[in-house]
């Protein structure tokens, strides 16, 4: 069994490969859960406030989340994986590379809500939360086999 330290266990925590997959799945379930969450704060707030300061607030608060959730992902959990399972690396690589299409999407966003076009920023929200959402099953979905593989191995 392999033992490893990733840098998301609880600080001098080892964990087993089996153990760091399950975190690993865990964790991004649950970042996703809170992302999905924001999206309906921003959904709602579009609906209700149009382009006005709530929106734009609460369009905000998701696009820092989902910065942070990036970022996390890019620097810290898919490498973490890869260095364990190597014949991950071209897919986890590949949902990494849709990053910059969702920043360009928020930016559709925020220039129709400029633009005082409320209905157009409502209709790039939900495409970019369509989008959006089948990335998240597609990780998701690499996460739950990533769990299959090692349990079957443990």
């Amino acid at each position: 069994m392999v033992v490893v330290e990733p840098s998301f266990a609880p600080r001098g925590e080892s964990v087993s490969e089996q153990e760091h997959g399950v975190r690993a799945h865990s964790v991004i379930t649950g970042e996703h859960r809170h992302l999905a969450s924001l999206f309906d704060e921003a959904r709602a707030a579009l609906e209700t406030d149009g382009g006005g300061e709530a929106a734009q607030e609460a369009l905000q608060r998701l696009v820092d989340s989902m910065e942070a959730h990036f970022q996390r992902e890019e620097s810290l959990y898919y490498p973490t994986i890869w260095s364990l399972r190597p014949d991950l690396k071209e897919s986890l690589t590949g949902l990494i590379e849709t990053h910059p299409q969702f920043r360009d999407r928020f930016e559709a966003i925020r220039g129709a809500l400029a633009a005082a076009s409320a209905a157009e920023a409502g209709r790039h929200f939900e495409e970019f939360a369509d989008l959006f959402s089948d990335h998240e099953r597609a990780e998701e979905l690499l996460l739950r086999s990533l769990d299959v593989d090692l349990t079957a191995s443990a």
